[in-house]
């Protein structure tokens, strides 16, 4: 099939030109239109089945270049939005990895150990005044920052490790 646009040839099947991307127009295979009633394919312009007599839903019909244009755009937009947002994760992901370099593991480890501590100490009534404090501590000693849900992890770890006393 012949570009109309840059006049490369390319093959019966491409929907798009090699060459340029443009839609090609397939002017021997134009779109038909399906029977809702019993499913025939009826050429276009037909306003009743050839097989069942029944009324077509021609409203439905769009010829060939506007649909493939449609298609064309569509694919493009979402293709230039996923590789935005493939970008946006790179530089999210460089920067996760810049701070992950500064987090203090062994003071994050000890961090923990002395919160599991306290747990204990208090038998597991920490209210969320303290987890607050605690998150600070640790985030001040250590770069990492915890959610309560986190803390509230511990304290069941700390917890189990103490037998289960509650």
């Amino acid at each position: 099939m012949k570009c109309n646009r840059c006049g490369i040839e390319n093959g019966d099947s491409n929907k798009f030109c090699t060459n340029c991307g443009n839609i090609l127009v397939n002017e021997y295979k134009p779109y038909k239109i399906i029977c809702e009633s019993c499913g025939a394919e009826n050429e276009p312009g037909y306003k009743y089945c050839f097989l069942c007599g029944e009324l077509l839903k021609t409203s439905e019909i769009t010829d060939n270049l506007t649909t493939d244009n449609n298609i064309h755009n569509n694919y493009k937009n979402e293709k230039s939005r996923l590789l935005a947002e493939l970008e946006s994760l790179k530089k999210a992901e460089n920067k996760l990895l810049k701070e992950s370099e500064k987090i203090d593991w062994a003071a994050f480890e000890k961090a923990k150990q002395s919160f599991k501590k306290i747990v204990k100490d208090h038998n597991g009534l920490i209210n969320n005044s303290i987890k607050l404090n605690w998150i600070r501590i640790i985030k001040e000693k250590s770069g990492v920052i915890l959610k309560i849900s986190q803390l509230d992890e511990l304290i069941k770890e700390a917890m189990t490790q103490n037998g289960g006393n509650k």
